[in-house]
């Protein structure tokens, strides 16, 4: 324009004559606004493009910015104040309400004008009619369709202005992250004030590169937006450039904005379960695996998996681990597999690697109609041996209740009834009878006191704990010797000793005395009267963090029928010799358990050999 003026100067013509003609004969006008005091001038066409006249229209700023869309009357007010900060020309297109509500599309152009000292005391410039751009999606004249449609969707929507630092943020937007819309000027940085830096960065540069390729590379991205009360907001933001300038620079842009909160928290929940139930598998001793119908493992905890030896470990995942066996071995070791996919479930208990395990088998359909098998196996060794433990502790029971009647009662009964021979004897004046009848009544009495004697020790040996203390294997052994040296054949008995133990250990040294007393009781008290030299020999070392003991006698040893029941309840192998309730190796096996060892009997021809394992205490161990 002012080269115009200028050119027409130089002609001789009066440029304003001429632009005063060119306003009344073109749809193009002149507006100029004085910094000074915001006065708005307009030529006769912009008042004709604007569908006003001079006469009905009082022309202001302010009434200016009220024939245009709250929208557009805000994005012209932004640029216009942008360009006297800046002192840079602007173009902007802004929308009207021509006649009969017929929508009208006006470029306003404006030039800064500066005083001598570089300040912009006005704005003047063109105003026209610009082509029918794209009104999506806030021309005020939309269908009443469109605008239910923005007023109920449950996205956001922005058109940005990008040259004019102005963007349109619906109110759908700024209700998701808590603002009402007035709250918040229709500016970019608006919303870059809320958005998380790392994901400004992400849209920044998706945006640049939407610009590079001038559309190819798509605007769409989720990011992470502050909401007004401080939690956090996931928005999938999507957008296009839809209009370009004649340099190839964008212009305006439009897109939404939805809302993804829910679904993230949703995921997060669903994240949150699946990394829990992962952990409870991975903790789950239980072998827990998924077979698909083709029978292949498409899942297994990590017990499962380690219970396959490590070179077969990164086979089975996808695979029946049975790739490798012929297919009638194959059909063998799927036949509970079938019966579960048949009949919906199956159950075997089956020895493996010296364990007992109880698998469960159940036919479960997903959504999309595919059968599965979830199997679970559990290891029930302890179970079982439970179960074992209990029925030989009630059989034991059954048979301890019945022996101890009996044995306890025939001695009562054979005292009674000699108590009433020794009376009737005494009445007679048989004094001597009487004495002999009496010291039968009392060798019956001696029995039954040991049989008691037997029955409590065993009866505390059951409810007692275990008390480890420091022993003296040496001393123990002599004490014992001492205590034992008033028993018969006990002087005829050559004693060997080899205990190799030069310091104290740590023992349940009770249940030892209880072990070591029986095993040399009976040595002395089953010696061969036809041995040409008895012998007791007692050996002790420490082995492999174990107490191993021996103990030899060359008595009259078991019979070979006896050997498997040796450790029983009320078992005795030589009642003709001595006296007993058969619970002394009994009580040997017990005490033993208690102590974690174990006790063999050891075959020989000419020897009866009790050999003792006791785990040593952390207190006295070679590691």
């Amino acid at each position: 324009m002012d080269a115009l003026i200028k050119s027409l100067k130089e002609q001789s013509l009066d440029p304003f004559l001429y632009l005063a003609l060119l306003d009344e004969s073109a749809e193009l006008g002149f507006w100029s606004f004085q910094v000074a005091n915001s006065q708005v001038t307009w030529s006769s066409s912009v008042y004709r493009l604007h569908d006003q006249t001079r006469e009905d229209f009082t022309l202001s700023y302010a009434s200016m910015l009220d024939l245009y869309p709250p929208e557009d009357a805000s994005r012209f007010a932004n640029t216009l104040e942008s360009s006297l900060i800046h002192k840079n020309d602007f173009v902007i297109d802004v929308r009207i309400r021509g006649a009969h509500a017929k929508p009208l599309h006006l470029r306003l152009k404006a030039k800064c004008q500066q005083n001598d000292h570089g300040e912009v005391i006005a704005l003047v410039g063109l105003v026209q009619m610009a082509s029918q751009r794209l009104t999506f999606p806030f021309d005020a004249t939309q269908s009443y369709d469109f605008q239910t449609y923005l007023d109920t969707s449950s996205d956001g929507f922005w058109d940005w202005y990008i040259q004019e630092d102005y963007e349109y943020m619906s109110p759908r937007f700024w209700e998701i992250l808590g603002f009402d819309a007035h709250e918040k000027p229709h500016k970019p940085s608006a919303w870059q004030d809320l958005i998380f830096p790392d994901d400004l960065n992400i849209a920044l540069n998706n945006f640049h590169q939407h610009i590079e390729t001038r559309g190819e590379h798509p605007f769409d991205q989720e990011v992470r937006y502050r909401h007004k009360y401080g939690s956090t907001v996931h928005i999938i933001c999507r957008g296009r450039v839809v209009e370009w300038d004649s340099a190839g620079n964008p212009i305006r842009m439009v897109g939404t904005h939805t809302d993804v909160t829910q679904l993230r928290e949703n995921q997060e929940k669903l994240e949150e379960a699946l990394r829990f139930q992962k952990l409870l598998l991975a903790a789950n001793s239980d072998l827990i695996f998924v077979k698909d119908e083709n029978f292949k493992i498409v899942m297994g905890n990590d017990a499962f998996v380690n219970f396959f030896p490590e070179s077969m470990r990164d086979k089975i995942i996808g695979h029946t681990t049975l790739e490798s066996f012929p297919d009638n071995q194959v059909d063998g070791f799927l036949f509970q597999d079938k019966i579960a996919f048949e009949t919906g479930y199956s159950e075997t208990v089956e020895s493996a690697r010296d364990r007992i395990m109880l698998t469960r088998k159940k036919r479960f359909t997903t959504d999309d109609n595919k059968n599965y098998l979830l199997g679970v196996s559990s290891d029930i060794t302890e179970i079982k041996q439970t179960e074992t433990e209990l029925k030989q502790a009630n059989e034991e029971l059954e048979e301890f209740a019945y022996r101890t009647s009996h044995d306890l009662r025939s001695p009562l009964v054979s005292s009674i009834k000699l108590l009433e021979i020794t009376k009737k004897t005494i009445d007679k004046g048989e004094i001597e009878k009487a004495e002999k009848y009496l010291s039968l009544v009392r060798e019956s009495l001696v029995k039954l006191e040991a049989l008691v004697t037997d029955i409590l020790r065993l009866t505390r040996l059951r409810h007692t704990t275990s008390e480890i203390t420091l022993t003296d294997l040496p001393q123990l052994v002599s004490s014992m010797l001492k205590q034992m040296s008033h028993l018969d054949g006990y002087n005829k008995m050559e004693i060997l000793l080899d205990l190799a133990i030069n310091s104290p250990v740590y023992l349940d040294k009770s249940n030892l005395n209880l072990v070591l007393e029986n095993l040399i009781s009976n040595a002395i008290k089953y010696s061969d009267p036809n041995a040409h030299s008895p012998y007791l020999a007692i050996d002790a070392k420490i082995e492999s963090n174990n107490l191993a003991i021996r103990v030899r006698d060359n008595g009259i040893g078991f019979p070979e029928s006896a050997k498997s029941k040796l450790f029983g309840m009320f078992k005795r192998f030589h009642p003709q010799i001595s006296f007993g309730a058969g619970l002394g190796l009994y009580m040997v096996k017990k005490s033993i358990a208690k102590m974690n060892g174990k006790i063999t009997l050891v075959s020989s021809y000419d020897e009866t050999i009790f050999e003792l394992m006791v785990p040593l205490h952390k207190e006295n161990r070679k590691e």
